[in-house]
């Protein structure tokens, strides 16, 4: 028997879903393939555990009440964090992509993704921005 691949081993990231069960998922997932994986419900609790902690990269679902993914991007985008790679998440791709084109995501991937391809996108990313 051998070993499971880890390709996220050492790579913090902050998951962003008002779904629970998204959530869970998307941590369990992404646990297992060896990143350090922290969530936040809303993008006010996602701003405020940006106050914090310095995840490599973000992974986001676009339509959130209250706040949506677009404007966690923003405040990303204006604020300390600036240049932190910001992936969107979204079954909304084609009704929101012009939107969501200009808000200036890293990557974005429609649901459900793969969790291969957001894997490979998430090391891709964090190795562009030279970690």
């Amino acid at each position: 028997m051998g070993t499971q691949p880890h390709p996220l081993e050492g790579i913090a990231v902050l998951v962003v879903d008002d779904d629970p069960d998204a959530r869970y998922l998307l941590q369990r997932l992404l646990g297992h393939l060896g990143a350090f994986v922290m969530t936040a419900a809303s993008v006010p609790d996602a701003l405020s555990l940006l106050g914090r902690v310095r995840p490599d990269v973000v992974v986001t679902d676009i339509l959130m009440p209250h706040h949506d993914g677009i404007e966690l991007m923003r405040e990303i985008a204006q604020g300390p964090h600036d240049g932190l790679p910001v992936i969107a998440l979204t079954a909304f791709s084609d009704v929101m992509g012009d939107e969501i084109a200009e808000a200036g995501f890293s990557a974005v991937l429609q649901k459900p993704t793969d969790m291969w391809v957001l894997a490979g996108t998430i090391v891709r990313l964090v190795m562009k921005r030279g970690r």
